[in-house]
């Protein structure tokens, strides 16, 4: 009897994650992927590669800051950060794969 219950408990135990309130979809949002220690940087890589995946344009939050900028003030960011070597340029996974270098690859 005491074995019983014994493989009894330990097939419910075994039984508990089946129940998991969360589906395989959920875990790519990004707020799933913040709340469990990620960063928003991290967020926004697997939207990008969810995006690439289904041939869907991404417009990341930077992007759109850009847009609303007036248009002098989008001149000088884009002059900053193509001088700035160590200014984000927004090419990381944001760019098609060449078979031959570019300028821009420097």
């Amino acid at each position: 009897m005491n074995k019983k219950l014994l493989l009894l408990t330990i097939m419910a135990f075994a039984a508990i994650p089946v129940f998991a309130s969360v589906t395989v979809p959920q875990t790519t949002e990004s707020e799933y992927v913040i709340d469990n220690g990620f960063s928003a940087v991290t967020a926004e890589m697997i939207q990008r590669g969810k995006a690439n995946a289904l041939a869907v344009p991404y417009i990341s939050d930077e992007e759109i800051r850009m847009e609303e900028m007036p248009a002098l003030q989008r001149v000088l960011v884009k002059f900053q950060k193509y001088f700035d070597p160590a200014a984000d340029s927004d090419q990381f996974m944001n760019h098609d794969i060449r078979k031959t270098p570019d300028i821009n690859d420097l």
